[in-house]
C-alpha cells in the first residue's frame, strides 16, 4: 500500500502561504456524542454533538508574518487550508475551514531558536475537498474539471479562494462552474467570488444544494495589462450550516 510523506504539505492562512515556515501541522477533529438512552430503548442511543476541529502549526518565526499572527489574536473566522503532501497541486486533497487563534504565536525562550507555535480552533466541521486551482494566473482561462459529486438538498458546496498577491491596475473574477460531465458542454455557475483588484485577499463562499452536477472547475476572468495573481482555490461538499 502506498504512503504519502508530509514533506510537501502546504498551509495557507487567509492571504498568506505559511508553507515555507512550518515544519509540523497537526489537525484534530472532534465530533462529540451524548447518550440519550431511555428506559424503553432496546439499545443504547446517542445523538451527535457540535463538531469542531483544531489546526496547530509549528515552525520558525518570521517578521514577514508578524502582523498577521498578532492580528489573529483579535480576529475571528480566519480561512485555513491544508494540502497534505500534494504541494497544493490542482486535483489534490485539501482540508479547509474557519478558525480563531487560541494560543500565543511565539513560544521560545530567550537564547533558543525563535519558533512559531500557534493553534486555530474551528467551531464547525472541517471540510475535505479538492484543489481546483493553484498557481499564477495572468490571463482569463477555464481550468481543469474535477469530480466532487452531487450536492444533496441537505448539503452545500463550500469554496475558499486565497489570493496571495495581485497586480495593481488589473482585476480578477473567479467563478466555479459545474456540469454533469467533464466536457463542460453546458456549464453552470456554482460560485462567484468577489472581484479582486489591488488587494491580497481570502474569501469563503457557500452554495446550498440540491445540485445534480458532479464536475467542477474554475473559470477566471482577468482584465488589465501585465496581470499576475497568485491563487489557491479549493472546494468541497459539507452539511448545510457547516464550515
Amino acid at each position: 500500500m502506498g504512503r504519502t510523506h508530509a514533506k510537501n504539505s502546504e498551509i495557507f492562512v487567509d492571504e498568506f502561504d505559511f508553507s515555507g515556515l512550518v515544519n509540523a501541522i497537526d489537525i484534530a477533529i472532534e465530533n462529540p456524542v451524548a447518550e440519550v438512552t431511555a428506559f424503553s430503548d432496546t439499545d443504547a442511543t446517542f445523538v451527535d454533538g457540535k463538531p469542531s476541529f483544531s489546526i496547530t502549526l509549528n515552525g520558525l518565526y518570521s517578521t514577514d508574518y508578524d502582523a498577521e499572527m498578532f492580528a489573529d489574536l483579535t480576529s475571528s473566522n480566519r480561512l485555513l487550508t491544508v494540502s497534505p503532501g500534494d504541494s497544493a497541486t490542482a486535483g489534490g486533497v485539501a482540508y479547509f475551514g474557519q478558525g480563531d487563534i487560541t494560543s500565543r504565536p511565539i513560544t521560545s525562550n530567550i537564547g533558543e531558536a525563535i519558533l512559531l507555535n500557534t493553534t486555530w480552533n474551528g467551531n464547525k466541521p472541517l471540510t475535505r475537498g479538492k484543489i481546483l486551482y493553484r498557481g499564477i494566473a495572468t490571463a482569463s482561462v477555464a481550468g481543469t474539471g474535477y469530480h466532487l459529486g452531487a450536492v444533496a438538498s441537505t448539503e452545500q458546496l463550500i469554496a475558499f479562494q486565497h489570493v496571495m498577491s495581485a497586480t495593481a491596475g488589473t482585476t480578477l473574477i473567479t467563478i466555479i462552474e459545474s456540469d454533469s460531465t467533464s466536457a463542460f458542454g453546458i456549464a453552470s455557475t456554482a460560485v462567484t467570488f468577489t472581484t479582486v483588484s489591488t488587494s491580497d485577499i481570502a474569501e469563503r463562499k457557500a452554495t446550498a444544494g440540491a445540485m445534480t452536477d458532479t464536475w467542477y472547475r474554475t473559470h477566471m476572468e482577468i482584465t488589465g495589462a501585465s496581470a499576475s495573481y497568485d491563487i489557491l482555490v479549493v472546494a468541497g461538499i459539507a452539511p448545510l450550516g457547516s464550515s
